[in-house]
């Protein structure tokens, strides 16, 4: 039912719209977490980075 919405959702240009249903009310409930470790400042060194710390 919804799948025809979210590929003419997916298919047109400009701006991403989301598709936003009763069907699955716990999907904007999600948590996405990320770690990023920058070693630049240790010149790409990561286990430099990690003994300062």
């Amino acid at each position: 039912m919804l799948r025809p919405i979210a590929r003419a959702l997916a298919d047109r240009d400009g701006a991403i719209v989301p598709l936003i249903s009763e069907a699955d009310p716990a999907d904007h409930l999600i948590l996405e977490r990320h770690l990023c470790i920058d070693t630049t400042a240790a010149g790409g060194n990561a286990q430099l980075l990690a003994a300062a710390g």
